[in-house]
């Protein structure tokens, strides 16, 4: 739900949420000069307030620690 483009020096972030709440936004660069292609630094956050969508959409919640630890993956006995 997230779009990133640049223009020059400028990145446009465009966000679509899917329901209302709060959401993080983190977003990380890589800072000038770094040789390594894989390192990137912590650049902002925000803190996005959404009272309404324009399309809600459903997303199921997800388990907690202790329910994940009681469920089983993979193949089942037969």
């Amino acid at each position: 739900f997230i779009n990133l483009t640049s223009e020059g020096s400028i990145l446009l972030v465009y966000v679509s949420l899917p329901q209302p709440g709060q959401y993080g936004l983190d977003i990380f660069a890589r800072p000038k000069g770094v040789a390594d292609s894989n390192t990137l630094s912590h650049a902002c956050k925000y803190l996005i307030n959404c009272t309404k969508v324009s399309s809600y959409v459903n997303i199921s919640k997800m388990l907690s620690p202790s329910d994940t630890r009681r469920s089983k993956f993979g193949p089942t006995a037969a």
